[in-house]
C-alpha cells in the first residue's frame, strides 16, 4: 500500500549576454526518493544525488521490493533500502526490477538480459540479445517480460521462462513508439499491461484476451489488484481517481 517515485529538482540562472539576450544556465541538481500511502502520508526517504547539472544523472525506473528500492539511472543501477540507509551502486545496467522476494535484480545491459543477487554476486547473461528495454519481473518470479527493438518502427514484447529460460514472443507490432514500461498482473492473474492494454495470457503465455485502458502511458497495477497508477495519478477498478501524486 505504499508507492516509491522520484523527484528532481534543476536549478538554473539567467545569464544576460549581449546582444544575445537572456540564456538559462543549468548548474546543479537533486535528486530524491519518496514513498506515500493510500491516505496520501508523504515520506521522503533520501536525497540520492546533489551537484552539477552537466554529470547528473537521470532516474529512467525505480522497482521496490520489501525493504530494498533499486534506482536505475542512464547506464547504472542503485540500491537503497527504504529507511533511506545503504545508498550503493550495485551494477552497471538499465531498467532494473527486483523479484518478488528481493533477492535479485534482472536488468538489460548492450549485449543482453542479465540477473545479478542483491548483494551483489551471481552475476549471470539469461539471454543474449540487443536493444532490450523495460525489463520486469512477473509477481509469481516465474517469467520476465521485455521489449526488443528491431528496427525503428518494429518492437516486439517477449516473455522470458525463468526456470528453462525459454523466450517466446508475445506481441509483434509495427510500432515507432516504445512499449513500456510493462507492469504484470497480480499473481493470480497471468495477464501484462503493454501501453494502455491488459493482455490476458494462458499458462502457455498466449494472448486470450485484451482489455483496452483508457488513453495513456506509464500504467501500474497494485499488488492488489484493486488500483492502478497511470502517471502520478492513483485509479479505482472502477476508472475514478483516488488522487494525485503531488511531493
Amino acid at each position: 500500500n505504499k508507492i516509491v517515485f522520484a523527484e528532481e529538482k534543476e536549478y538554473y540562472r539567467d545569464i544576460h549576454k549581449p546582444l544575445i539576450g537572456v540564456e538559462r544556465k543549468y548548474y546543479k541538481k537533486e535528486i530524491y526518493i519518496w514513498e506515500v500511502d493510500l491516505n496520501q502520508n508523504y515520506r521522503r526517504i533520501a536525497k540520492v544525488y546533489d551537484g552539477e547539472y552537466d554529470n547528473a544523472p537521470w532516474v529512467v525506473n525505480l522497482s521496490s521490493a520489501l525493504d530494498w528500492i533499486a534506482i536505475g539511472y542512464d547506464e547504472e543501477i542503485w540500491l537503497i533500502k527504504r529507511d533511506g540507509t545503504n545508498l550503493h551502486k550495485l551494477t552497471n545496467g538499465k531498467y532494473p526490477d527486483f523479484s518478488p522476494d528481493a533477492n535479485k535484480v534482472v536488468f538489460v545491459r548492450s549485449d543482453g538480459l542479465y540477473v545479478i543477487n542483491r548483494d551483489g554476486s551471481g552475476l549471470r547473461r539469461i539471454l543474449e540479445a540487443q536493444n532490450l528495454k523495460y525489463s520486469v519481473w512477473s509477481k509469481d518470479g516465474l517469467k520476465i517480460a521485455y521489449e526488443k527493438d528491431i528496427s525503428w518502427n518494429d518492437r516486439d514484447v517477449y516473455i522470458l521462462d525463468t526456470l528453462n529460460l525459454i523466450e517466446k514472443k508475445i506481441l509483434d507490432t509495427q510500432f515507432e513508439y516504445s512499449f513500456g514500461p510493462f507492469a504484470w498482473s497480480p499473481p493470480d492473474t497471468n495477464a501484462l499491461i503493454i501501453y494502455h492494454t491488459i493482455y490476458y495470457l494462458d499458462s502457455l503465455n498466449n494472448i486470450v484476451f485484451t482489455y483496452t485502458l483508457p488513453s495513456g502511458i506509464y500504467w501500474g497495477w497494485s499488488p492488489s489488484g484493486n488500483l492502478f497508477i497511470k502517471n502520478l495519478s492513483i485509479i479505482k477498478r472502477d476508472g475514478s481517481k483516488l488522487f494525485t501524486i503531488k511531493p
